[in-house]
């Protein structure tokens, strides 16, 4: 979706909603990151951008990151890199 190919490291996982369901979402690290060209899917238009850690941080903060998941995701990474530092 990203047009990148990498190896891709499960690091944590954490349920969507556990009081309705036993759905997870999975969180992970990509690294050795190489662009690839894809086809995309023909219903979806994808944007992204890159940030660093530390404005990430900074959006968490300000209250800019509101998304559950996304929280959620971004706490989860931050214990592994703690431990992978």
């Amino acid at each position: 979706e990203c047009s990148l190919r990498g190896d891709m490291e499960l690091i944590g996982s954490y349920y969507a909603d556990n009081r309705r369901t036993d759905s997870k979402t999975h969180v992970f690290v990509a690294t050795n990151l190489q662009e690839a060209s894809l086809p995309a899917d023909d219903e979806e238009f994808l944007e992204h951008d890159w940030y660093s850690e530390e404005a990430i941080d900074a959006m968490v903060a300000d209250g800019e990151i509101k998304h559950a998941y996304v929280l959620a995701s971004w706490t989860v990474f931050k214990s592994w890199r703690k431990k992978h530092a």
